[in-house]
């Protein structure tokens, strides 16, 4: 497979972090597109500490200036971007969550530029090197929530969904570039933030884990080995399609009752 450019957005977060150790680790170059500085540095240091190639830029990928100007940067110092992870991802907690009509407007703004649009922004800038390159590989994290609606979170379930769809229209668009775009959705993946709302509180966690068959949160590398996967020549077929990584919570109704 080589050495690659991989930009992963939110690099600095739980999962992204994993995301760009992963990559790091396999011979690729990991970029670190975050708009904490100390987050994104401390993944940089963390990498380069084992003697693995990896680089934090700062991005808000809300801004598509910065956008268009950091993926044009990447470039110039760096290398061709070959892989694209839109990892970069926000949510309101549960004591904020509310049902369609009584949320606020301002915060549905947040979940869909942040989740959706700048997920398209930087798929735009990203793609006509792709395309002139004649390969590539996006790969969005979306969410189970994109998959199966749960309750006071449209927003975040409308974010995901599209996501999900984009997905595949992309897949379709750009299969004859040699580039393969695909989805990842994770259910709940346990890490300082879900630890805080569920698992620290053994009451909690009990009723969080009655929806996964698998008894367990997901750890980031449960996330990790399937990104991977499907960045890799091994999935050079593959286009278009969500993994979903969720323990089972999806496949169905977990929990007995009486008949």
């Amino acid at each position: 497979m080589g050495k690659r450019v991989v930009v992963v957005t939110g690099g600095g977060g739980a999962i992204g972090s994993a995301l760009c150790m992963g990559f790091a680790k396999q011979g690729d170059i990991a970029v670190i597109a975050n708009r904490n500085e100390q987050t994104g540095l401390a993944v940089e240091n963390d990498i380069r500490a084992l003697g693995l190639e990896a680089k934090y830029m700062k991005l808000d990928i809300c801004s598509d200036d910065e956008t268009k100007d950091f993926f044009k940067t990447v470039e110039t110092d760096i290398g061709p971007v070959e892989v694209l992870i839109n990892n970069a991802g926000t949510n309101y907690g549960p004591d904020e969550r509310k049902p369609f009509d009584s949320f606020v407007e301002e915060k549905h703004d947040v979940i869909m530029n942040v989740d959706l649009f700048a997920l398209i922004t930087c798929c735009r800038t990203a793609l006509p090197g792709m395309i002139g390159r004649g390969r590539g590989k996006i790969l969005n994290i979306a969410s189970i929530n994109g998959v199966t609606s749960l309750r006071n979170q449209a927003a975040f379930v409308g974010a995901k969904a599209a996501v999900i769809s984009l997905t595949r229209a992309m897949a379709i668009d750009y299969a004859a570039y040699n580039i393969q775009v695909n989805c990842v959705a994770p259910g709940s993946i346990a890490f300082e933030g879900t630890r805080a709302l569920f698992y620290n509180d053994p009451a909690v966690a009990k009723k969080m884990l009655s929806h996964i068959p698998a008894g367990r949160p997901g750890e980031t590398g449960d996330v990790t080995g399937p990104v991977l996967f499907l960045t890799s020549d091994s999935a050079s077929y593959i286009t278009g399609h969500t993994l979903v990584v969720d323990g089972g919570w999806t496949a169905g109704f977990t929990r007995s009752f009486a008949y």
